[in-house]
């Protein structure tokens, strides 16, 4: 029982090994960096209640016009359509760099709202970064 235990792990491991992602570590460090932008996108402008309040007293600034464009643009779920497309041109491409922009793009429209089309965009670029036969 054990020895077929052991077979299972190993063959599972060659198997991981073939089919793995390669992550350097600046490649993490983009990809952190960038999400926590655009948490910080999020939290400190998008859903800040401060500018609300600011945008109730004074619509006219240019940062309440700047608030209500990403709002709609959020709203509307125009992110979410813009993350599926741009995952669409990657795929047809088949470029590394369209492939990293569209992850970029998606996994902004995963972070602001829009995780439905964001998901099914980032599902295709990480697709796409692990079937290159570099």
């Amino acid at each position: 029982r054990a020895d077929k235990k052991d077979e299972k792990i190993q063959r599972q491991f060659l198997w991981f090994k073939k089919n793995r992602i390669r992550f350097d570590k600046l490649w993490l460090k983009y990809f952190g960096l960038r999400n926590s932008i655009f948490l910080a996108l999020k939290y400190g402008f998008v859903d800040n209640k401060a500018i609300a309040t600011q945008c109730n007293l004074y619509a006219g600034t240019l940062t309440c016009k700047v608030k209500d464009f990403i709002g709609a643009f959020l709203y509307f779920g125009y992110l979410g359509i813009t993350a599926f497309v741009v995952a669409l041109i990657a795929l047809v491409l088949n470029k590394r760099t369209t492939t990293i922009i569209a992850l970029a793009v998606s996994s902004c429209a995963i972070v602001l709202s829009n995780p439905f089309l964001g998901s099914i965009a980032f599902i295709i670029c990480i697709y796409l970064l692990t079937n290159k036969k570099d």
